[in-house]
């Protein structure tokens, strides 16, 4: 079963029509890591500030080169002296003032940090490994980051009504011949349909060697939902054949 059919099992669904449980479907979310941008990049300016991160950037790396200058340093020392000068320079380059004050949208250029990214955790992993901000600064950073992510977007009603009454949904590449002269298709739907659908028509011409052209699109007929008549031009010609199809198995004559 497909994550989302395993979700319509569940007994919430159940005496529910299938518009009630695609609106609940669609409800459904979990929280995510993303992007810290636009607003939120303001927020994490003020945490900059308030931790004194960039004064700190400067003292690690102050320290660091002391250390790595000092000829009675070992070489475990300088080592961590190296590294410390690697974080700070990645920290840096994450929170560049420069970068943070772009706050446009992402869709139009806008800076982003995004925090799902394993390359950008390990960089905040490692400031915090060496005490360039807190654990607690690392939590808040990241909260930043999460939102209320969409659990099944891609879910349609067509997938509702396959789950619940699959007995509606038609057969893939399942015509039927339509029989017309007049050059209007009419169609009288009997029983409301799933949702507003549509109906596909399409010809083939007799060559002039007496055999049949390839399928072509002659037109569609859309919005069919209700109960009534519809009607669509279609374009004819002596010996021209029809047929149509629609996704669902529709209550319908179709002359």
């Amino acid at each position: 079963m497909t994550q989302y059919t395993t979700e319509l099992s569940k007994p919430e669904y159940q005496e529910l029509s299938n518009k009630e449980r695609l609106e609940l479907i669609k409800s459904k979310t979990e929280e995510a890591v993303g992007r810290i941008e636009e607003g939120k990049l303001k927020l994490l300016e003020s945490y900059i500030a308030d931790g004194l991160w960039r004064d700190k950037m400067e003292d690690m790396k102050a320290a660091a080169k002391a250390v790595l200058a000092d000829t009675n340093s070992t070489a475990e020392q300088k080592a961590l002296a190296q590294t410390k000068m690697k974080i700070v320079a990645g920290f840096h380059e994450a929170i560049s003032e420069a970068k943070l004050a772009n706050k446009a949208p992402f869709s139009v250029g806008g800076h982003t940090i995004n925090m799902n990214d394993p390359t950008v955790q390990l960089t905040f992993n490692a400031a915090v490994s060496v005490g360039l901000i807190s654990a607690a600064e690392a939590t808040k950073v990241m909260s930043l980051a999460k939102y209320n992510k969409v659990m099944f977007p891609e879910v349609a009603m067509k997938d509702i009504v396959a789950h619940f009454n699959p007995e509606l949904i038609a057969p893939a590449d399942t015509w039927q011949p339509l029989a017309t002269s007049s050059g209007f298709v009419n169609i009288w739907l009997k029983t409301k349909a799933p949702e507003s659908t549509y109906i596909v028509i399409q010809h083939q011409d007799l060559l002039p060697d007496d055999s049949l052209s390839d399928w072509r699109h002659s037109t569609a007929v859309h919005g069919i939902e209700l109960v009534g008549e519809y009607q669509a031009a279609i374009p004819t010609k002596a010996g021209r054949q029809y047929r149509w199809r629609c996704e669902y198995m529709l209550d319908a004559v179709v002359s």
